[in-house]
């Protein structure tokens, strides 16, 4: 199936407000989390941070679709999860955080590091011939870039040190079989697709686990720029025509455990 390079080009162009939107958000929830301070918030921020960031509208951004990664589950299987943290400075303003809400947040970076060097090496493999999907593929390498800067600095705030690098459990187990096997532009839009399915899935398992409810505004927001990943190279990759492949509503068993790799 052809896909119209104009119709993916309007997708991104919106997929990229939405994540400005959503990243200027969720950056003033950080500085909140960090000492109370910063830009002046919407209603709808401060809405976000009393309610830990669930609400209704939110919650139904989430689409797209369940795929199978059992791999990930069988890599997985028996990690260690590591982790380390202090404890946070507290001041009047400051909110306390924890290993367990560190642990999480490191994991959700290492999975935007991870995503950050399969883009790159779709891109410079020279497979992706469509000047469109190309230009998606840069476009969505950058936004995970911007994720997992936003997660790093969410996990100083919760007092633990930032994870920085490719999740190296999923790096070996997951993507490089699957990087060794690429051979053409389809190759690497399937691929994308079930790295962003697992990013999405993860976020959207970490909502309600913190012990700090506000962290939820930060995976909330992320998940739902990776859903719109989800649906639109779904579309891509012919899995549907309107960006709701598999089922209705996007699953979370696919997601990856917090600890895993980091």
């Amino acid at each position: 199936m052809e896909i119209n390079q104009d119709f993916v080009r309007r997708q991104a162009r919106d997929i990229e407000a939405v994540h400005r939107q959503a990243m200027r958000q969720d950056e003033a929830t950080v500085d909140q989390l960090v000492n109370g301070a910063g830009a002046e918030l919407s209603a709808e921020t401060k809405s976000d941070l009393i309610l830990g960031g669930i609400h209704r509208r939110r919650v139904l951004m989430f689409g797209g679709a369940a795929v199978a990664t059992s791999a990930v589950f069988a890599a997985c299987k028996g990690a260690t999860p590591s982790v380390v943290a202090t404890p946070a400075t507290t001041t009047s303003t400051a909110v306390p955080g924890s290993v367990k809400d560190a642990t999480i947040l490191r994991t959700a970076s290492s999975i935007e590091a991870l995503a950050v060097s399969v883009y790159a090496q779709a891109i410079s493999s020279g497979l992706v011939k469509t000047a469109a999907t190309l230009d998606l593929i840069k476009l969505f390498q950058s936004q995970h870039n911007q994720h997992g800067d936003l997660f790093q600095r969410a996990t100083r705030s919760a007092g633990g040190v930032a994870f920085t690098d490719a999740n190296p459990v999923l790096m070996q187990q997951v993507v490089q079989p699957r990087l060794a096997a690429l051979k053409s532009e389809a190759d690497v839009v399937s691929l994308a697709y079930d790295l962003e399915h697992l990013a999405s899935a993860t976020y959207q398992a970490d909502i309600g686990t913190f012990d700090n409810p506000k962290y939820n505004t930060t995976v909330a927001s992320v998940g739902a720029t990776e859903a719109r990943h989800v649906a639109l190279l779904a579309v891509l990759g012919g899995k549907s025509a309107t960006g709701t492949p598999d089922n209705a509503f996007q699953a979370d068993q696919d997601a990856v455990k917090p600890g895993i790799g980091v």
